[in-house]
């Protein structure tokens, strides 16, 4: 009810949903933890010998990389 009235009086301000884009900044932070991963994973290999049989999944569940709820916000008409 509030949001109604306020919307109401600032026809400027309009409630948006996010786009799920990522930043730049967002993608050379991923890139970089890409390359970090698999420089690790090439000296576990190298340790391991490269025997698959020694080698361990991960699973990460509940790690994300980019939401998939869309929030809503308030933002300026344009």
């Amino acid at each position: 009810m509030w949001l109604k009235n306020f919307l109401r009086r600032h026809q400027e301000i309009s409630v948006t949903t996010l786009e799920c884009l990522l930043s730049q900044e967002r993608e050379v932070s991923l890139l970089n933890q890409y390359i970090s991963f698999f420089l690790i994973y090439e000296a576990a290999m190298y340790t391991i010998q490269h025997n698959p049989a020694r080698l361990y999944n991960c699973d990460e569940t509940g790690i994300t990389t980019v939401q998939h709820k869309h929030m809503k916000i308030l933002g300026l008409k344009r």
